[in-house]
């Protein structure tokens, strides 16, 4: 953290071959600023042994990873009263626990006017105007059987 950049070191052989739980926990780190504390307007990554700086605006990095909800509030919001009550060393996996996070998943679902992109919510072309039906426009499909249905994008974050 330094002057609202949040940079993740990272130290890996492959990082042509980034994983994507890495970037996912960056989002986690951003979001633990429930608060908006440390005013965090850049996350990125410092590939070390490639000497490689990654950065992107806090407003974008949502879009990367494909997420619906892009209201960086709202996603604090929701993260905080995940967390809220909760020990760093607590067992995660009660039927309560389960029960209490479903239902903050369904505060996170976007609201998506008509005329928006179902998976995104972002605006749809004026000449089509309605939802694609097999591919989708931002969110790159994976490749039959190298992702599981329902898996977060692969990100190419280094091309």
């Amino acid at each position: 953290m330094a002057d609202g950049l949040l940079i993740d070191f990272k130290s890996d052989k492959h990082p042509h071959r980034f994983p994507k739980a890495s970037a996912w926990q960056l989002l986690g780190y951003l979001l633990l600023d429930t608060a908006d504390h440390y005013r965090i307007d850049t996350v990125g990554f410092c590939l070390s042994r490639s000497a490689v700086l990654a950065t992107w605006p806090v407003e974008d990095y949502p879009d990367l990873l494909g997420t619906c909800r892009r209201d960086l509030a709202a996603l604090r919001s929701v993260f905080a009263e995940l967390l809220a009550g909760r020990r760093a060393d607590a067992e995660p996996y009660t039927p309560e626990d389960e029960d209490r996070v479903r239902r903050l998943l369904q505060n996170l679902a976007p609201v998506i006017e008509a005329g928006h992109c179902p998976t995104c919510a972002q605006p749809l072309p004026e000449a089509t105007r309605r939802p694609p039906q097999v591919l989708h426009h931002l969110v790159p499909q994976p490749r039959p059987g190298h992702a599981p249905q329902g898996s977060p994008p692969r990100l190419s974050l280094l091309k």
